[in-house]
């Protein structure tokens, strides 16, 4: 077995009973085509969505709560193999009952424990008691012969089948592997194979590769020839693989192999035509050694169930962190650099016994050495860019002088003496030295502090000399442990405080202000691929500077504003992608210039305790993080085209009932009419990325939305109360660097409108008010046309019995008149009765008039008007000129507002006839905007209008147009002129023309 590393972490997240699984002990872990994992346990099946666990037992409809294995067929199907049976999964079954029963048959039904598909797509079915099958169409598995001994069923146990090229099936039992040719013959593998087989996977290359119980790992090339013996070749201690139990194999994206032992995680990999081994145990930050399976998800994370931990993700790519057991030297890590070749060289120090220790990392381990810095006593304190490898020595900054070492190899340094220690006898000021850097022209600059003051000192290599920076040689102060960077233009920048930096150009320091740029502490800078420095300022953020050789560079700056996960970044460097990492005091940020994506990582990725303080990017791409706990490692990779995990619907709720939805989440459902008072809706969803750490969340409902709400971490959407209408609810996952799901998740509803809005009930509703409408407008036209019979019947009766009766009076007294003896006394008497008559006729004649309902109309007011006035005044031999408008024809008037104007009217006529003595008399009757106007003029002798002068009809036609609500003017001195105006105006309403209409028919008699 390869030798475990002691103390190396690997980025580990561990879930157990306590996060939702049904047991601790993990039979099988399946990665299906959704994105969803599955658990096999002993207490049931677990479906994993990257937050929380949906577990299956018996109360489901499995047969048994003992889960041994799943799969899932190219058709999408999943089948469950339990100890009482085996199961077919409906995730759309709303009734409860997930799962349909197959039984294997026989009064003692055999316990299933292995399950595959082949490319034909039959279900292959291994248990404690041989081999079955389910073939296309059939209803029950039937028992498929290998030759087993199922007289002594230890042996007879089926655990893996597989599907080689050429269409064989390999089984491996618990006695060893069987070749079923697909004709149905059976071969034995030969008797060194005889050994109880856990586990088989392909290479990808015809091989096969399988684990045992007790002897190890095998690999198996299948001769060219069906009756050929397979090559095999075993594994063993001397290749790096011991005899453990290697209950699971899987091979990875990366064409690497992973086994579950026994021992712990087993990684193998082929380099140089070998094949490498390494095992990884609870040392590396595993929850225990005993491992039952391992499989890998859509994302590459390993997933490793054990025997009574429960399960354990292994992030891919994840930040691997080693710590003081892992042999770097001293307690305290302190920097990062490359040597001569940009392989990465460690420093830690040991604060109390006073030394500090190099180490490299070469084979994956961790290979520590002791400078020898003797003659000084005291190393004191270390500071960023502390140590160098330059082009022809060793430089470190240490706290009483500059240590200067030949280049020889770095295990010689703790044999050899320091060519040269630097310090104050040397025209240093001060011998505490915090920081040193190479330029490209293999000049050495280094930073020393004193009492709050600082200088520069630049050695020259081309000379041997130093050149010692006064302070009036530098136009800004720097800072106690200054960084240092070169552009490509040669120039040497120096990190100052306030804003300012010093760039040393052409041998002259020049004083660089970034306008508007707040600056606290500058810990390190990094020139990226295009030349651009990246300075990490320790309570700003990050700072960009563009074309640093320019007389007037370009500076920008990323914050929390630009996605940072925080203002305070210790350290920064790069990848051979261009991409710019910063450590923050909550993990690490990698940013994308390009896009401006940022990423986070955190101590979830395996990174070490404590806040990220050096970086420094090897030459073969991989980068090194450390704190003052330990160090990290990161093999970075191009970025994955913009995608994200993919968004499901898993639940919905109206009104807190559970609508059905497929236990697998659904990316669209359309469809759902709900009546009104169902207008409360919850929506569930998730992504499928199994880093719930990094995704957000972005939905919108189309019909009450218009944009797309901000990324949250909520999950849960409750629609209160909706209004009728149509909805489409969108909801798309977002990473933290930015990128979303190209096809959101998406349920369309319609919430339909109380039964008093819908279309129907509103044309019923228009209908029965119309009927109604109608209902009353007959009603109301009988009642009128009863009532205008009524009138009219009066009218006649007037007419025909009273109006003939004053008439045969008045006839009857002129009469008597002419043939009574001329006896004043009784002639007067007849005369006045025949006069009573007389008037009483003309009386009933207006009154018959008036109630007659076909003169409603005013043109025959007008024309009654005008019969009555030409035959009054013509006896009086006055010229008379009656105009009307011609919108008089066009009105109607009622029965009270006719007979109030035209009693006006004749009143007025009779004083004109009777008392103005006039010769001309002009008559107008006009209406316009709603008022009917008469007017009358004479040109007779006038009186006095005053109240005092008014008599007893004046005030009468005053009070009947006042009842009418009109006003009556009277002026007069050459002449009289009355001038009656009354509210009026209204067409024929519906009314008037459905009874002249009935009417003209002869309905009205």
């Amino acid at each position: 077995m390869a030798a475990a590393l002691n103390g190396e972490q690997l980025p580990i997240k561990s879930y157990t009973t306590a996060d939702g699984l049904p047991s601790n002990t993990i039979n099988k872990i399946l990665a299906d085509s959704h994105g969803f994992l599955w658990f096999c346990t002993p207490e049931g099946l677990a479906r994993f969505d990257g937050y929380s666990f949906k577990n299956y037992n018996q109360d489901q409809g499995l047969p048994s709560n003992y889960v041994a294995d799943l799969i899932e067929t190219r058709g999408g199907e999943y089948w469950v193999a339990t100890f009482r049976g085996i199961a077919r999964f409906l995730p759309s079954a709303s009734d409860g009952r997930k799962f349909t029963v197959y039984s294997l048959g026989g009064s003692e039904p055999p316990n299933p424990i292995s399950l595959y598909e082949d490319r034909v797509g039959t279900i292959w079915a291994g248990t404690w008691r041989g081999l079955y099958r389910l073939t296309k169409g059939s209803a029950a598995f039937e028992v498929v012969n290998l030759g087993l001994d199922l007289e002594h069923p230890e042996g007879a146990g089926v655990r893996a089948i597989r599907q080689d090229p050429n269409g064989d099936l390999w089984v491996g039992t618990t006695s060893g592997i069987f070749r079923r040719e697909p004709g149905g013959n059976v071969h034995r593998l030969m008797s060194s194979l005889k050994t109880w087989v856990n586990s088989m996977i392909e290479d990808g290359r015809g091989g096969l590769w399988v684990g045992t119980r007790d002897k190890g790992l095998y690999r198996l090339m299948p001769g060219t020839l069906p009756e050929a013996p397979p090559v095999i070749r075993q594994f063993t201690p001397k290749d790096g693989m011991g005899l453990v139990r290697v209950r699971k194999v899987i091979k990875s994206r990366d064409g690497t192999f992973w086994m579950a032992t026994n021992a712990g995680l087993t990684h193998l990999r082929s380099a140089e035509g070998a094949e490498r081994f390494r095992t990884y145990t609870t040392a590396h930050g595993l929850t225990e050694m005993d491992l039952d399976t391992i499989a890998e998800d859509h994302r590459g994370d390993l997933w490793v169930g054990s025997g009574s931990s429960g399960a354990m993700r292994i992030l891919r790519n994840g930040y691997t962190s080693y710590y003081k057991e892992d042999g770097f030297g001293a307690p305290i890590p302190y920097w990062i650099f490359g040597n001569e070749t940009g392989e990465p060289v460690f420093l830690a120090r040991n604060a109390v016994q006073d030394y500090q220790a190099v180490s490299v990392f070469q084979g994956e381990k961790f290979h520590s050495y002791q400078p020898n810095f003797l003659p000084i006593r005291y190393l004191g304190w270390y500071s960023n860019q502390a140590a160098i490898r330059g082009t022809r020595d060793w430089w470190f900054a240490i706290g009483r002088g500059l240590c200067r070492f030949p280049g020889v190899p770095i295990e010689q340094l703790a044999h050899r003496r320091p060519r040269r220690v630097y310090t104050t006898r040397d025209g240093f000021a001060s011998s505490q030295f915090t920081s040193v850097f190479e330029d490209s022209r293999g000049d050495v600059w280094a930073g020393t502090h004193l009492a709050g003051k600082y200088w520069l000192s630049r050695w020259e290599a081309a000379t041997d000399t130093w050149h010692h920076f006064a302070q009036s040689e530098i136009p800004a102060s720097i800072v106690q442990n200054p960084a240092f960077a070169e552009d490509l233009s040669g120039n040497v920048w120096v990190s100052g405080t306030r804003g300012v930096f010093l760039r040393c150009r052409h041998g002259q320091f020049e004083r660089i202000v970034g306008k508007g740029l707040a600056v606290s502490v500058v810990y390190s800078i990094y020139r990226d691929l295009l030349g651009r420095l990246w300075m990490a300022d320790g309570e700003f953020g990050l700072i960009r500077i563009d074309q640093p050789g320019a007389d007037q560079p370009k500076f920008f700056r990323y914050s929390v504003a630009q996605g940072l996960s925080g203002n305070a970044i210790g350290c920064v460097t790069g990848d051979k992608w261009g991409r710019i990492y910063a450590g923050t005091g909550r993990g690490l940020d990698r940013i994308s210039p390009d896009t401006g994506r940022v990423k986070h990582y955190s101590r979830s990725d395996g990174l070490p305790q404590g806040d990220l303080s050096f970086a420094y990017c090897d030459r073969n791409g991989t980068l090194w993080f450390g704190t003052w706990f330990g160090f990290s490692r990161f093999v970075p990779e191009a970025d994955l085209p913009d995608s994200t995990a993919d968004v499901k619907v898993s639940a919905i709720r109206i009104r807190g009932v559970s609508h059905p939805l497929s236990d697998l989440g659904e990316t669209a459902i359309a469809g759902l009419t709900l009546p009104s008072d169902r207008n409360q809706v919850q929506i569930d969803f998730t992504g499928l990325g199994f880093r719930s750490d990094e995704l957000r969340y972005q939905f919108m409902l189309e019909g009450a939305d218009h944009t797309w709400g901000p990324p949250s971490e909520q999950r849960t959407v409750n629609y209160a109360s909706l209004s009728p209408g149509n909805y489409r609810f969108l909801v798309r996952a977002a990473t933290t660097d930015g990128m979303v799901s190209s096809l959101p998740a998406s349920f369309e509803f319609q919430i339909l409108p109380p039964m008093w809005q819908r279309w129907w009930f509103m044309l019923l509703a228009a209908c029965a008010i119309g009927l109604t409408v109608h209902s009353l407008y007959r009603f109301r036209l009988r009642r009128l046309l009863e009532l205008e019979r009524i009138r009219t019947r009066i009218a006649t009766d007037l007419h025909d019995d009273i109006g003939a009766s004053l008439s045969q009076i008045a006839l009857l007294s002129e009469l008597v008149d002419q043939r009574s003896d001329p006896d004043v006394q009784v002639r007067a008497p007849l005369r006045q009765i025949g006069g009573i008559s007389r008037e009483l006729v003309d009386a009933m004649s207006d009154i018959v008039w008036s109630v007659d309902p076909r003169k409603d109309s005013l043109a025959n007011l007008a024309q009654r008007m005008r019969n009555f006035a030409a035959d009054l005044l013509a006896t009086r031999d006055i010229e008379l000129r009656f105009r009307t408008s011609q919108t008089v024809h066009d009105l109607n008037m009622e029965v009270r507002e006719r007979r109030q104007v035209l009693l006006i009217f004749k009143e007025a006529v009779n004083n004109i006839a009777r008392h103005s003595e006039c010769t001309e008399a002009d008559i107008d009757l006009t209406v316009s905007h709603d008022w009917l106007t008469l007017s009358l003029r004479d040109n007779g002798r006038g009186f006095d209008p005053r109240p005092a002068g008014m008599g007893h009809g004046l005030v009468s036609m005053r009070s009947r147009a006042e009842s009418l609500g009109g006003t009556f003017q009277i002026s007069s001195g050459a002449g009289t002129a009355i001038v009656v105006r009354i509210p009026t105006g209204r067409p024929p309403g519906p009314w008037q023309k459905s009874l002249r209409k009935y009417m003209g028919r002869g309905d009205v008699k």
